[in-house]
């Protein structure tokens, strides 16, 4: 009965340690993004542009995942949103074209969950290299708070405060 409480914590423990990536595994993702500007305030008319593509993610180890894009897609938006910027852009009326994007894989390594250090190919074009950097800045997993940055917009509990 005792020694339930212990392997409990014992399971919590490893998988608190754990940073969402499984070694050997392979991860299949539908990336979405886009940029927006408008003058919000005179009317619900925006610009940008939408992006979309195919990711593959294989974690080489726990702390090194190789990244791949492929097929990827962008639209031109001008659109009257009254959502605001962030509103649904029906499908139909976005007409997608290939984006000119390198399928060349890309390395990201990890530090506690968060990336340290990404390797992309010297010629990658820095429009190209902003859309990598993106894509890497939402695979961060640190739920253990490692990374955190001192800040005036979050606190943590003194020692002695729970």
């Amino acid at each position: 009965m005792k020694l339930t409480p212990f392997l409990f914590l014992l399971a919590v423990g490893l998988t608190a340690a754990e940073h969402g990536w499984k070694s050997g595994s392979q991860y299949k993702y539908q990336v979405r993004g886009r940029t927006m500007a408008g003058l919000h305030q005179v009317a619900d008319q925006y610009v940008g542009i939408a992006i979309k593509a195919k990711l593959q993610v294989q974690p080489k180890s726990d702390n090194e995942l190789s990244l791949q894009i492929h097929d990827a897609q962008y639209a031109d938006v001008h659109a009257n949103l009254t959502g605001g910027w962030n509103g649904q852009i029906p499908e139909d009326k976005l007409h997608y074209q290939q984006l000119p994007i390198s399928s060349k894989p890309f390395e990201l390594k990890l530090k506690n969950g968060a990336v340290d250090k990404m390797v992309v190919d010297k010629n990658l074009p820095t429009w190209e290299l902003n859309i990598l950097k993106a894509i890497a800045s939402q695979l961060q997993v640190d739920t253990q708070a490692e990374n955190l940055k001192s800040s005036r917009i979050n606190s943590l509990p003194s020692k002695g405060q729970a």
